[in-house]
């Protein structure tokens, strides 16, 4: 992991001197890694809410930390993984206080992407302009008229085609005929080539 000018392995907190030597060194470390060595190397101070990193790490969004040769994860994927287990496939990390920047293994969880998108109308990081709205707020509303319009249309085909008011109960021989010239294009088809679909 990399502080500004010091190269420092995460799982002995070892200062080394150069990328080729912390590139050795990391793939030949065997210690396990912890939440409070990575604190300790990202400089977060545990408060009573959020933890974030120092201010040598101020300028990142969330610092990487290499945990293998050409492996990089994020710290808060880290620790997550650490704190919760593994990160089950699809899932997304989620922060409960809304900071980014937080490391706080309580603040963090795995969720889905719609809870990830959920939780962030919920915070008010994603807002609609009321132009966004006022569609969003027609769609609805043609949408309701679509499903209402859609119900009674159904519900006036199954009256009108209840008992034996059906043109199938009513005409035998049409439906009859209407069977043999569906039978013939499925043949004529097979017979052309095209298969029977």
């Amino acid at each position: 992991m990399t502080s500004r000018n010091k190269f420092v392995c995460v799982r002995c907190l070892q200062q080394l001197p150069g990328t080729r030597t912390y590139s050795k060194h990391i793939s030949a470390c065997q210690l396990e890694i912890t939440i409070d060595k990575i604190h300790e190397i990202l400089e977060v101070t545990p408060g009573p809410d959020c933890w974030e990193v120092g201010p040598n790490f101020a300028y990142r969004y969330i610092p990487k930390i290499t945990v293998s040769p050409n492996n990089q994860i994020g710290a808060h994927i880290l620790i997550c993984t650490i704190y919760r287990g593994e990160r089950p496939e699809g899932l997304y990390i989620l922060h409960s206080c809304d900071n980014n920047k937080c490391l706080n293994p309580e603040h963090l969880s795995w969720g889905t992407p719609q809870e990830n998108a959920l939780d962030a109308w919920k915070n008010q990081k994603r807002v609609m302009s009321p132009e966004q709205n006022e569609k969003m707020q027609e769609a609805r509303r043609r949408s309701e008229k679509n499903k209402a319009r859609m119900l009674e249309h159904n519900r006036n085909l199954a009256e009108a085609n209840s008992g034996d008011s059906h043109w199938t109960r009513r005409d035998p021989q049409k439906m009859q005929r209407w069977k043999e010239a569906i039978a013939a294009g499925r043949a004529k088809k097979a017979h052309e080539g095209g298969g029977a679909k």
